[in-house]
C-alpha cells in the first residue's frame, strides 16, 4: 500500500481535548485537521476515494472493514478512539 509518509507513522496525542466528539466522523476530521492533513493528503494515506472520506468525516457514511484496517495500518490513529470514543493505549 502506497503512503506519503512511507515507513514513518503519523503520532497523535488524545487528551481532554479529543474527548466528546460525538461521531466517527468528527473524530476522523479532528484527528485530520490536528495533523495538518488535507482530504488529498488522507485519501492517499490510507487508500480510500476522496469523496468516500468527505462522506465519512461529514456523517454520511460508516468506515468500512479495510478503511479501517488502513488507517490502523499507515497511521497511529486509535482505532478504538476512532469507533468508541476511548483510547485501549496505555492498559
Amino acid at each position: 500500500m502506497k503512503g506519503l509518509f512511507p515507513g514513518k507513522y503519523l503520532t497523535i496525542h488524545f487528551n481532554e481535548d479529543t474527548k466528546n466528539m460525538g461521531t466517527i466522523g468528527t473524530r476522523l476530521k479532528t484527528w485530520r485537521i490536528i495533523k495538518g492533513l488535507r482530504l488529498s493528503d488522507v485519501t492517499e494515506l490510507v487508500d480510500v476515494a476522496q469523496g468516500k472520506l468527505s462522506d465519512l468525516e461529514n456523517n454520511n457514511a460508516l468506515p468500512s472493514a479495510q478503511t479501517l484496517i488502513n488507517f490502523a495500518e499507515c497511521t497511529d490513529v486509535d482505532i478504538h478512539w476512532l469507533l468508541m470514543e476511548k483510547s485501549c493505549k496505555g492498559r
